[in-house]
């Protein structure tokens, strides 16, 4: 075999292994092959009383990669910190630890070196134990503590056989004191703490060649007391840097979320001008407020949250409430995205940044249906699950704790719009097939069992509260069969629907392709590789199902671009010319995100704008307010014939019918033109309001009109270049 490029240093600690020095000496410096012609075995000899050290002296001629440290702690831990200074101050590109007693097995090294780049540290995990119960139980201790102290969860802590990139280890060499005990233990815990890129492999420990070990329990105990003083301390150094951290990112996510926020039109310094979905869900809340029960009193097919959502905002302000809840869900979608990018890139600046670019296509779709959508408070929920779901399929196990919410989160996505649930439908039924191929029985039934409890805190009270208000059968015709009837009559459009979310955006189009590289280039985890692209795919069918090209139904894309680019950018930096790929990809996507961020100033300013505030301009809106004024007080009912809720909003009043639009929903099911002009007739409205050059069509105003006529309306005001016009009673 030739040698390679990158340095290797083996380190060991001797203590009197007199018996056992030559032969393991013997077998682990082959293990140098793989390394470049500098890697050397190191062996830290200090305090023995015997003649380990003459041997290492007579080893060291037959083995010139062989160095000894002499002038050392004589104990273990301080040994190990030394020598894996040594080594890193010596050029080591790796630096891999074992004892010299023999108990570790040098022919398992390849496995470890063959996956040197897939991670930063690799760590031998002892499932069985040649020494002993009572030190397997000690160590089962060691874990419950770490477990306890630092909220990591590792299945062993301290096994003298681990293999780590010089970088890794140098980054939190300082934060240990060189005469400290347990520095393995302690790294341990650092490396999982703050999600560095470590993995578990299974090694065999066999009990010791020949002498005795230099530990004994009565030690081993006293070592322990000392460690709950210093595990408080290294606690206190990882809760303040982690917090500091935290606090500094989850402001400039605040401060974002707000800027996302405030570059809606619909935000009041833009004018507050709400786009039609927007107008429609505030308007709901303010009949809820008014005393309305949604379904029977009013009518929209989204579910039933989304009304709650508007009535709390409304409850807060009229026009400013709903802001909150926008900035709220943009910010936990923020934080979450941020979260999964950490999965596999534990540099939190880097996940940070990587974070905002990749909310690049939420702007475009943001900005041009302006807020207040399903999909955006759907986000929060779809990101927390996606990221909960990822760290299952990475580590094996989640707590109960976040199974609960990722119910609790598929059951307000569920009440918010049914056809999101992807990520929930495709990587839950993954898990199921995981847990049963691995016969995990016992953990599935804990999974299933906690998002049922989850998913029925949310939905039960939401059931009861429509069976109460003698909402629910109004509920299954709207929000069920109303819906199917609505995504039936846009079949046609589903391709051309399919084509526009996958070319729309390169971000989006980008983490598509990298859904591919996860199958092809992850061997060690092809089976999420598959089932994330699966979950991909079917998100973009599901949002395209209705076969209308609504830019928001794309944003349930956004959390899913977030996995392929951490795996890319991770796979990246462990290449070689990590530095240069890193910036061009960072460069490359701030350059999207500056070239989207110019295209919406450009159409803040200019088309979209005009459009928007077109209407005020021309003063349509204000002089539609003031007939509706003239001729109402804020306690009379308006009818708005078209899909213009705005009105409702601008001039304080509340619809006189149920439908408070009627397209495209009158298009979809015919009985609800007929529903609604009997309701007109019934109610008799001071003011009717005709929709021009909108949803209405000459036709449909025609109806109207005749029907207005016919039940004695006069027409009071007309605008001649849009045919907006304004009907009252004949007095």
């Amino acid at each position: 075999m030739s040698r390679g490029v990158e340095t290797l240093y083996i380190v060991m600690p001797a203590y009197n292994e007199e018996a056992n020095i030559e032969q393991v000496v013997s077998s682990w410096i082959e293990n140098l092959k793989y390394g470049s012609k500098e890697s050397r075995l190191v062996v830290a000899d200090s305090g023995s009383t015997d003649d380990t050290h003459k041997v290492l002296l007579r080893l060291q001629k037959k083995f010139p990669q062989l160095e000894i440290l002499e002038k050392t702690n004589q104990y273990h831990g301080p040994k190990v910190m030394a020598l894996y200074k040594y080594a890193v101050e010596n050029g080591a590109d790796f630096v891999f630890q074992t004892d010299s007693d023999g108990q570790t097995d040098p022919a398992e090294f390849e496995k470890f070196w063959n996956d040197r780049h897939k991670h930063d540290a690799i760590l031998g995990d002892r499932r069985v134990r040649g020494d002993g119960k009572g030190r397997a139980f000690i160590e089962k201790v060691v874990c419950f503590l770490l477990k306890l102290f630092f909220k990591v969860k590792v299945s062993d802590a301290n096994a003298p056989f681990r293999l780590m990139n010089s970088g890794i280890l140098k980054k939190y060499l300082g934060k240990i004191p060189m005469d400290y005990e347990l520095p393995n233990i302690i790294l341990t815990a650092y490396f999982v703490r703050y999600n560095e890129d470590v993995a578990f492999k299974e090694i065999k420990f066999s009990p010791r060649i020949a002498g005795e070990n230099s530990i004994n329990f009565k030690r081993i105990f006293g070592i322990g007391a000392r460690a709950l003083i210093d595990f408080c301390r290294f606690k206190k150094d990882m809760d303040g840097e982690g917090l500091k951290e935290k606090f500094v990112i989850a402001g400039a996510f605040a401060f974002i979320a707000g800027v996302l926020i405030m570059i809606s039109p619909a935000f009041p310094w833009n004018g507050g001008v709400e786009m039609t979905d927007s107008s429609v869900f505030l308007t709901v809340g303010r009949q809820m407020q008014d005393g309305a029960v949604p379904y029977v009193d009013t009518f929209d097919h989204k579910g039933p949250l989304m009304y709650i959502i508007n009535s709390l905002g409304v409850m807060i302000n009229q026009t400013k409430g709903i802001f909150i809840f926008e900035f709220l869900a943009m910010f936990f979608t923020l934080w979450y995205m941020f979260k999964i990018f950490r999965l596999k890139n534990s540099n939190v600046w880097f996940s940070g940044i990587m974070t905002v670019l990749l909310l690049t296509p939420f702007i475009n779709l943001y900005f041009f249906d302006a807020g207040n959508l399903t999909e955006q408070y759907a986000l929060p929920f779809i990101t927390y699950a996606l990221y909960v779901f990822l760290k299952y399929f990475l580590e094996g196990r989640v707590s109960s704790a976040k199974v609960f919410w990722v119910g609790v989160g598929l059951a307000c996505v569920l009440m918010l719009r049914i056809n999101m649930v992807g990520v929930w439908f495709i990587l839950g039924l993954a898990v199921l097939a995981r847990s049963l191929f691995k016969k995990e029985f016992k953990e599935l039934w804990r999974y299933i069992r906690w998002l049922i409890i989850g998913s029925l805190c949310v939905l039960i009270p939401i059931a009861i509260w429509l069976l109460v208000s003698g909402a629910f059968g109004a509920f299954i015709d709207v929000y069920i069969k109303f819906n199917l009837a609505y995504t039936d009559v846009a079949q046609q459009g589903v391709l051309s629907t399919i084509v526009y979310f996958t070319t729309k955006d390169i971000v989006v189009v980008l983490a598509l392709c990298l859904t591919g590289y996860l199958i092809l280039a992850k061997k060690d985890n092809r089976f999420l590789g598959i089932v994330y692209a699966i979950t991909y795919v079917f998100c973009i069918l599901a949002a395209c199902m209705s076969g209308r090209i609504y830019p928001h139904y794309g944003m349930v894309l956004v959390p899913l671009a977030v996995f392929p680019f951490a795996v890319f950018c991770h796979d990246l930096r462990k290449g070689e010319n990590s530095k240069a790929l890193l910036s061009f990809v960072i460069l490359f996507m701030i350059s999207i995100t500056f070239t989207t961020w110019t295209k919406v100033a450009d159409l803040e300013a200019g088309a979209l704008s005009k459009k928007l505030r077109n209407a005020e301009t021309v003063n349509l809106v204000s002089e539609v307010c003031a007939q509706v004024e003239k001729y109402t007080n804020p306690s009379d009912k308006i009818a708005v014939y078209g899909n213009w809720n705005y009105i409702y909003l601008r001039c304080n009043r509340l619809p006189i019918s149920k439908y408070s639009y009627q397209f495209p929903i009158g298009r979809i099911k015919t009985g609800i033109m007929d529903e609604y002009f009997d309701e007109i007739a019934r109610s008799m409205p001071k003011v009717f309001v005709v929709q021009g050059n909108g949803e209405v069509q000459p036709h449909d105003a025609s109806i109207a009109e005749n029907f207005l006529k016919n039940h004695n309306y006069v027409e009071r005001w007309r605008d001649s270049n849009t045919n907006t016009a304004i009907y009252t009673p004949k007095m």
